[in-house]
């Protein structure tokens, strides 16, 4: 009887304490990874706006040489 009811005691102890974290790691995980996308986003787009603002100067410099 006591051999039938320890193995039921580690799974009941293990899974309702494990299960909430579990569940904050992957709440963590994914506003890590919703930070690092709007980081990237972020980057990219002030990337963009960097090389635009250069061609735009490029342009700008070759219609006043011109």
């Amino acid at each position: 009887c006591n051999r039938a009811s320890r193995p039921s005691v580690p799974y009941s102890y293990f899974i309702p304490s494990r299960f909430p974290a579990a569940h904050l790691y992957i709440s963590e995980v994914k506003n890590v990874l919703r930070f690092i996308v709007c980081a990237f986003w972020v980057l990219s787009l002030w990337k963009a706006h960097f090389n635009l603002s250069i061609i735009g100067n490029k342009f700008l410099k070759q219609i006043y040489e011109h």
